[in-house]
This record gives C-alpha cells, sequence and structure tokens, in this order.
C-alpha cells in the first residue's frame, strides 16, 4: 500500500493538490481516483515515504522536478525525488550525464542538511562512476567547480560549509582545485569558521599522494611526524597505498594476500580500501588474475573475516568480455 502525490507548480510553489491512498498488486495497478484531477506537474508515486519501494518519474515528472525541485517545502520530499533520481541511475533509467546536469541546475540552491548530504554523497558515486569509464574530465571538472562554488557561498561555521569542504576534499583533481588544497594546508588561505583540523589535513595529503601532486612525499612524511597517533599511521599507509606507482601497488597487495596479520584488520581495510581508487582501475586489472587466484589459499589460511573484506574491496569484475571469461 502507498500514497500517490499529485503536484502542481503555482505561486512559485510545488504544491500538493491530492493525496490518494492506493492498494497496488502485479504488475500495473490503476489509479481511478485520479480521475478528473487537474493534470499534475509532478506525480510522487510513494507520497510521505508510505512505502518500502523504489519510485522511478516519469518524463513530465522528471522534467517538472528539474526545474522546480527547490520550490518544494518538505525536505523530505525533495530527499525522496534525490535518491529516485540517483536510484534511476543506478537501474539505467536515467544517464549519468542527465543526473549531473540536475545536480549543476539544483544542488546549490538546496537548504537542508540531510538533503545535501545525500546529494553529496551521490555525487561523489557519480565521480567514481566518470573515473571507472573513464570519462571525460569535463563533466567531473564541472562537478569540482560547482563543490569549490558552494563552499565559497557558504554560511561560515554551518554545517552546510563542512558538507562542501568534505565534499570537495574527495572531489579535487585539477591543478585548480589541488592548488587551493595546498593554500588550505599551508594556511595560505582559510575558512571563515571552518579551521583545517588533523582529519582533514590527512585528506588533503591522501589527495595530493593519490594525484601525484606538488611535493607530495615530502608533505607525507612531516605529516607522518605531526601525528604519530594510530589514526595517524593508518592515514599514512592510505596515503602510501593509494599512490598510482605500479611498484607501490605490487608492494602491497603482496602483503594483502600474504600477510594477511600484519596489521589489525581495521587498518588492513583501510589498505585494501585505498589501494585502487576509481580512476586507478587500469593497475587493478594488471593484477585481476593475481587477486583472483589468492582467494582459495585466503579461505585456507585466513579468517572469514578477512576474505569477506577481501573479496569486498578486492573485486575485480567490470564491463568487459575479458573480465567475464576470468571470472
Amino acid at each position: 500500500r502507498t500514497q500517490v502525490g499529485l503536484y502542481r507548480y503555482t505561486d512559485a510553489q510545488m504544491i500538493t493538490t491530492a493525496v490518494i491512498p492506493v492498494t497496488y498488486q502485479g504488475a500495473s495497478t490503476q489509479v481511478t481516483e485520479a480521475t478528473g484531477q487537474p493534470c499534475p506537474d509532478l506525480v510522487l508515486p510513494n507520497e510521505a515515504d508510505w512505502a518500502y519501494m523504489k519510485i522511478s518519474l516519469d518524463p513530465v515528472s522528471l522534467a517538472s522536478a528539474r526545474e522546480h525541485i527547490n520550490d518544494i517545502a518538505n525536505a523530505t520530499t525533495r530527499l525522496m525525488l534525490w535518491q529516485s533520481l540517483w536510484d534511476s541511475v543506478q537501474d539505467s533509467k536515467l544517464a549519468l550525464s542527465d543526473y549531473i546536469s540536475f545536480v549543476l541546475q539544483n544542488a546549490g540552491a538546496e537548504t537542508d542538511d540531510n538533503v545535501l548530504r545525500l546529494i553529496t554523497g551521490n555525487i561523489g558515486s557519480a565521480v567514481s562512476y566518470l573515473k571507472l569509464f573513464d570519462a571525460q574530465d569535463n563533466q567531473q571538472a564541472a562537478l569540482e567547480a560547482k563543490v569549490f562554488q558552494q563552499l565559497q557561498q557558504a554560511t561560515p561555521a554551518s554545517e552546510a560549509q563542512k558538507i562542501w569542504l568534505d565534499q570537495l576534499l574527495g572531489l579535487a583533481f585539477s591543478p585548480d582545485g589541488l592548488a587551493y588544497l595546498h593554500d588550505l594546508l599551508n594556511g595560505v588561505t582559510t575558512l571563515e569558521g571552518l579551521p583545517i583540523d588533523q582529519d582533514k589535513r590527512w585528506s588533503i595529503i591522501r589527495t595530493f599522494n593519490r594525484y601525484h601532486y606538488a611535493d607530495y612525499e615530502a608533505l607525507l612524511a612531516s605529516e607522518r611526524e605531526r601525528d604519530p597517533s594510530d589514526q595517524g599511521v593508518n592515514m599514512a599507509i592510505a596515503s602510501e597505498v593509494i599512490r598510482p606507482d605500479a611498484a607501490v601497488k605490487a608492494h602491497w597487495l603482496n602483503l594483502i594476500i600474504s600477510q594477511p596479520d600484519s596489521y589489525k584488520l581495521a587498518t588492513m581495510r583501510i589498505i585494501m580500501g585505498s589501494l585502487y581508487p576509481a580512476e586507478q582501475h587500469a593497475l587493478e586489472q594488471a593484477s585481476a588474475e593475481l587477486i583472483l587466484a589468492a582467494i582459495p589459499d585466503i579461505n585456507a589460511h585466513a579468517s572469514q573475516e578477512y576474505l569477506g573484506e577481501f573479496t569486498s574491496y578486492m573485486g575485480t569484475a567490470t564491463c568487459t568480455e575479458q573480465s567475464v571469461a576470468r571470472l
């Protein structure tokens, strides 16, 4: 059972004109109570999140949401619409480029922190898709520029400012974006109301090593001395592991496969999660056969928990005939 919400754009607002309870079954259900209602601009098949269900917007509703999602007063409704859009990307019903266009047009006007966290989380996933499939850098650059713009416009010391900075720390890849992070790290530039704490410093160091930016090795060595805590040790390892260097990958992959007890499981999890970021999938594919061949031995000699982490983080499947044949 669900509720179907009908919306019309009136006086600069997207307002609810009707909410119809519906008991549905089978492939389709006729909503006879909607007959005679004014033609809606947007139909929400799960109004007020009544049912545990995925929703997919029809073309008219999608077009209306693109133009007026921020004219919907209810933050929960906006959150549901944003989630439905990302679900549609994952279900191959909405092109990733269309989703990115939607984000660029609408994300900046979102005022609810929970909705904003959802949007930025999905931006990160979208960028991973772009990197994984070697998509044009212009789409990544547009998202990076949008995030930077929102960070500059955010109210100092607000939760939104923190959200946009965290997003930039994970998203920056261009020379301008990395240069800005370099200035933040060194105190050349600052953000009013938002200090660059140790966790953020490590995020920046990790990003510099990920892209071999500037004096990344010296910066890592300096930060390792600055923060000798357990967390600092883990972040220093992650910053080294993530480097786009075949020799570095070979060293750490050998440790993961042959020496599973070298570190605590939490640290090994960090190592596995940092080894092959999306844009380094060519390095991962070069070791795919070795990774797959290691599974029986890990199954025989390591814990089942470790095996689960290994198979979760070290997945080598891609949308290629070669990958299918290898599996």
